[in-house]
């Protein structure tokens, strides 16, 4: 199964099922269960965007953008990284609807 690009997920499993790194639309509950099972998974939460969902479209906002940390790091880094970022993204739902997660292996490799 590929990716919808016109579809807004709300499912935290497709992310890993589907590979959806700074791809997939995700909502705001989706993207805050992802980052906390990232470390889980052997990620880290490299950053996040979010936006608002309207018309079956992803509109960003410049003001949402935010940073994680960049691999490799350990497990424990890894884990409050996401913890904070998920933290970020319960914040910023207040006002956005929509996140896309980007994460990497936490040892930094691709496969």
């Amino acid at each position: 199964m590929a990716i919808i690009r016109d579809h807004l997920y709300e499912n935290s499993e497709d992310f890993f099922a589907l590979d959806g790194s700074a791809v997939m639309f995700l909502s705001s509950e989706a993207a805050i269960e992802v980052c906390l099972q990232c470390a889980s998974k052997g990620q880290v939460v490299l950053g996040i965007e979010g936006g608002n969902w309207k018309a079956q479209r992803f509109q960003i906002a410049l003001d949402c953008i935010f940073d994680g940390v960049e691999p490799p790091v350990t497990a424990n880094a890894a884990h409050e990284n996401n913890v904070r970022i998920s933290e970020v993204i319960k914040k910023e739902s207040k006002k956005r609807d929509v996140f896309i997660v980007t994460s990497m292996k936490m040892d930094g490799s691709e496969d």
